[in-house]
């Protein structure tokens, strides 16, 4: 019996992460032969917002040929689940009604919904959970940051953490970003190792590159001679994991420090982040923010000296992904990194690769020589990077994960 795949996803397009780690892993398997369907979900929120859904369709039909739509998903509570698998039933009819075997793969909690679908179809039906990160630890975190971890949230994370032991208990595998989720995952819910399987945020090697053409050009472009060093953020601006006044607060302290050291953020956040200088009333000849299409953002980490990667040291953070950072490694670049951020920290830390900066004490005079002082070899950096963080080091095992499901 063939096998008929599916991807579902319910993030909305950003124009980055959207492209990088859900649509190039995509193409990336169909090139190999694996053709997914992505279907996208949609929160009824989204029913009169005809205008938005239309444009998401088209944009993402222009990205991947095997993009089927959208389907209306519920909240996860009964007697939704139900509804929700009558949605999914109507777009997965074709393979139902052909009688194929169907793998679900997405990131999205369906737990119940997957139960359900098993009690219909049996073993006709399996589902890999994409997950890409503790999901009730995000809630509690954003939450607690802003002061707002109160009753109502106390029980949408209670809920998520059930939804995400259901999804992890009915999939037949679980892809995770990182040793630490998996560990993490295993110590809250306790389920044994064989149910994982490490699949991180990696990043295409002929998308990020170092360019010693592009470094001059770049550099020279924003004002930067041979002798100063730039430090690039390059990333979201707005989200709550974001620690932009912490990324602001080194940039002052660092500059302080030395007057050479140079700085540019890249974002599509480009008005917080103006916003911000202008409430710290940081000098706008030392720091440049602008945005640039994913397709371009490797020139700019070839122009830098180093890349910047902080967020709290906490139990979100700690079983994290971030996809910069495979980035910063495949251009060469070497990274100030908190310490303890996935798996990355102790990568840094092990193969000198940057620096671990302590979130007790972000700035100091030793980062500040560091900067200055130290000699990476980049051609270093990227011979390790293309052989564990970009896409085609993990391919053939995810390709053979998929094969051994039925």
């Amino acid at each position: 019996m063939k096998v008929d795949y599916y991807y579902l996803s319910n993030k909305e397009y950003d124009g980055s992460v959207f492209q990088t780690q859900i649509i190039d892993w995509l193409n990336l398997y169909d090139e190999e032969g694996v053709k997914f369907n992505l279907i996208q979900f949609k929160h009824p929120k989204d029913l009169l917002k005809n205008k938005k859904n239309k444009g998401f369709n088209k944009t993402v039909s222009g990205l991947y040929t095997g993009y089927m739509g959208f389907v209306w998903h519920f909240p996860n509570t009964p007697p939704f689940y139900f509804l929700n698998v009558f949605f999914l039933i109507i777009k997965l009819r074709r393979s139902i009604f052909s009688k194929r075997k169907i793998l679900l793969f997405g990131r999205v909690l369906i737990g119940n919904e997957i139960r359900i679908l098993k009690l219909f179809f049996g073993r006709r039906v399996e589902f890999i959970f994409d997950a890409r990160a503790a999901s009730a630890e995000e809630i509690k975190y954003i939450a607690q940051k802003e002061g707002d971890f109160n009753s109502a949230k106390i029980k949408l994370y209670d809920r998520v953490k059930n939804l995400e032991n259901c999804t992890i208990e009915n999939s037949y595998k679980t892809f995770c970003v990182s040793n630490k989720l998996i560990d993490y995952f295993i110590e809250e819910y306790k389920f044994t190792k064989n149910k994982f399987f490490l699949y991180p945020c990696l990043s295409d090697s002929k998308k990020f590159l170092f360019s010693k053409n592009q470094r001059e050009l770049i550099r020279a472009d924003l004002g930067i001679i041979e002798s100063e060093k730039l430090i690039i953020y390059s990333g979201g601006f707005s989200e709550g994991w974001h620690l932009n006044d912490e990324i602001l607060n080194f940039f002052i302290e660092i500059n302080n420090f030395s007057s050479t050291i140079k700085f540019l953020i890249l974002t599509k956040d480009t008005d917080n982040a103006f916003k911000l200088i202008q409430k710290k009333a940081i000098n706008k000849d030392i720091i440049t923010i602008i945005q640039v299409p994913n397709i371009d953002v490797f020139k700019y980490l070839s122009a830098a000296d180093f890349g910047i990667l902080f967020r709290d040291n906490t139990p979100m953070n700690e079983v994290s992904s971030p996809s910069k950072f495979p980035e910063y490694m495949l251009c060469g670049l070497p990274t100030l990194i908190s310490d303890n951020i996935g798996d990355f920290s102790a990568d840094v830390q092990k193969l000198n690769f940057g620096k671990i900066v302590h979130s007790s004490n972000k700035f100091s005079e030793e980062i500040g020589s560091y900067i200055l002082n130290s000699d990476i070899n980049r051609a270093d950096i990227y011979k390790y990077a293309i052989k564990n963080y970009s896409k085609k080091s993990r391919l053939s095992e995810i390709l053979i994960e998929f094969m051994n499901v039925f």
